[in-house]
């Protein structure tokens, strides 16, 4: 009985010398790091934290380019009369209806030139920002429902640590800065029906000898309250 009560008495006494050898252990190692001129206490949590502040501020301003370059890609599509190509008068993109068509308005290719227009404006916000070079040209465009929808090919990643500090330079925080922009009501399905008031326009005058003057006596056909269409009355005909 009483060779059980000194071994339990040394096994207690041992495991109290080891944890206070291991104690000691760690105070020296600690004390040695912390007279190293590298050594910052938090430094790690610190460059996390300050990355991680880094990274929101980068993502809100790559969700308000985006929100930016969509309106502005709705403005220039608009000016382009749905169009992104080369076949023009006097500025403005020519409507065609025949085999020399380039650009037909409907509702397929403006979009299809909503995102290639899109992704040129993108670029130009992204480019500007200083701090961090954000990659371009890395989106897959689409639309779901009235969302326009950007997902990140290659991720950004920013430097836990900046070259030159005296904190521990950690590695990389790397996140897919994808975004979603909401367009509400803007409805592409509008060039394909001012296409087909084109289209009626063309019929109606094709066969007068004065065309000018049936395109200009006829070009109300453009205005419906319903659809939200009003043409300029001093717009004239070339």
């Amino acid at each position: 009985m009483l060779k059980n009560k000194k071994s339990k008495i040394f096994t207690v006494v041992l495991v109290v010398g080891f944890i206070m050898a291991a104690t000691l252990l760690l105070f020296v190692i600690n004390n040695k790091s912390l007279k190293s001129k590298d050594f910052i206490l938090g430094s790690k949590q610190g460059q996390i934290l300050k990355t991680y502040q880094i990274s929101q501020k980068t993502l809100f301003y790559i969700d308000q380019s985006a929100k930016y370059s969509a309106h502005q890609t709705i403005y220039d599509l608009a000016q382009n009369g749905g169009c992104n190509n080369d076949d023009k008068y006097l500025g403005y993109n020519i409507w065609r209806f025949d085999e020399k068509a380039q650009c037909v308005p409907d509702t397929a290719p403006a979009k299809n030139n909503f995102l290639k227009i899109f992704s040129v404006n993108l670029d130009k916000f992204l480019s500007k920002y200083p701090s961090i070079k954000i990659p371009l040209k890395n989106y897959n465009l689409d639309f779901k429902d009235n969302n326009l929808l950007g997902i990140a090919i290659n991720p950004l990643k920013i430097l836990i640590g900046k070259k030159g500090d005296k904190a521990i330079q950690i590695g990389n925080y790397s996140i897919k800065p994808s975004f979603k922009v909401d367009l509400q009501d803007y409805d592409f399905s509008d060039y394909d029906k001012l296409r087909k008031k084109a289209e009626e326009l063309v019929r109606i005058c094709e066969d007068e000898n004065q065309l000018e003057k049936c395109v200009n006596e006829k070009k109300s056909i453009f205005n419906d309250k319903e659809l939200g269409f009003e043409l300029d009355d001093k717009c004239e005909t070339e």
